[in-house]
């Protein structure tokens, strides 16, 4: 990423109203916002949320038939091309909104997929001072390596909070991955004057995380997770103590 892409992110009417984090997150996130302006909505997409569900159901409804992913995501205006009159009503103007998962399940998602059969893996050894290539990474390793600063260094596993610079209250709607099947279509109808009753899956990185957190997460653990990323249980109202942690060591 060039100087020049991060101030024309930075400077652009969006992003001086609704200001990022850093410069670095700020084109971060301008690359994981979907803008349509005909029909008008922001999808402020948050990775290892049902992204990838989301879009193709957008496209779907939009479209009629089925199309190609990795095209898709990319096809979107982000909000540096907005204009002052669009920001500034931004509310009138489109239908915003968002999709976001319990921090727990999220965070392991990220982990397993992302770290564990991803090339990001060198991000991580990298902020870890790890050498090795073939060094193991287990989940306290991951742990590690977002306290110690690498939190906001890829979206898959920054605070959802952070994705929304704009802030959650100001959204339309917000749907959770918990309850996809029931929040996705009314969003759905709401974006795009499509209603539809049947949802398209498309998740080409699923790791079963959900299934999977008795068998990852210690007690010990689930607090460093709750602590870094309080911010998402606060803003979504996820339960930092859910029933399945009582049976964790």
């Amino acid at each position: 990423m060039g100087l020049t892409t991060r101030l024309r992110v930075t400077w652009s009417p969006f992003f001086r109203r609704f200001p990022a984090k850093t410069p670095d997150m700020a084109e971060r996130v301008n690359r994981r916002i979907a803008v349509s302006r005909k029909p008008s909505y922001i999808y402020f997409r948050v990775p290892k949320a049902a992204n990838s569900t989301v879009i193709r159901n957008l496209r779907y409804a939009e479209e009629g038939a089925d199309i190609d992913m990795p095209k898709e995501k990319e096809a979107f205006l982000r909000p540096s091309a907005l204009w002052w009159w669009e920001v500034s009503r931004l509310r009138e103007r489109f239908f915003l909104f968002t999709v976001v998962r319990d921090p727990y399940s999220r965070i392991l998602s990220a982990y397993l997929d992302k770290v564990q059969r991803s090339n990001r893996r060198s991000k991580v050894l990298s902020g870890l001072d790890l050498t090795d290539d073939d060094a193991a990474i287990g989940f306290d390793e991951f742990c590690d390596f977002l306290e110690r600063g690498g939190l906001d260094s890829d979206a898959h596993w920054c605070r959802q909070i952070d994705l929304i610079p704009c802030g959650p209250a100001y959204l339309h709607a917000i749907g959770r991955v918990e309850s996809l099947a029931q929040d996705l279509p009314e969003i759905l109808h709401r974006a795009t004057g499509v209603r539809r009753k049947t949802l398209q899956s498309h998740s080409p990185h699923k790791t079963g995380a959900s299934e999977r957190m008795h068998t990852v997460y210690t007690k010990a653990l689930a607090e460093r997770i709750r602590t870094i990323y309080k911010a998402d249980f606060d803003a979504f109202g996820y339960d930092p103590e859910p029933d399945w942690l009582k049976d964790v060591r």
